[in-house]
């Protein structure tokens, strides 16, 4: 009786150090996972921020384009919405490509061979 007693203290015990090393070890992450939430509730609130700012420019946007208050919801706002991402798009488009053309046509000397076509500072041009 007196073993079985021991026994199950010990089994008990074993649990009960067991449970402590997993609290030890659980309470060593609190504060970096306390910070790493902390850090996605501050972008959270960035992003939101970033998102009310950019639906208030749209908004007076639409207001200066249309000529009166329109529902963020409404078609016209839409439209409008689909219509400036389309002009951004194109926007960064010509703009990449305008990179991609600079950088193929400057060497590695840094000069820029069209422009110096362009401007007529080559001696062929001004030969013809």
């Amino acid at each position: 009786m007196q073993e079985l007693l021991q026994v199950q203290q010990l089994a008990e015990e074993q649990k009960r150090q067991s449970r402590k090393q997993l609290i030890a070890e659980r309470m060593a992450k609190l504060p970096q996972m306390i910070e790493n939430w902390r850090r996605q509730q501050q972008e959270h609130r960035e992003k939101e921020q970033a998102y009310k700012e950019r639906q208030a420019r749209l908004q007076v946007e639409a207001q200066d384009r249309l000529g009166y208050h329109v529902h963020p919801r409404s078609a016209p706002f839409q439209m409008l919405l689909q219509d400036l991402e389309k002009q951004q798009r194109k926007r960064l488009k010509e703009e990449k490509q305008r990179r991609r053309r600079h950088e193929l046509q400057t060497t590695s000397t840094g000069i820029c061979w069209v422009w110096r076509l362009q401007a007529g500072l080559c001696a062929r041009d001004r030969d013809a």
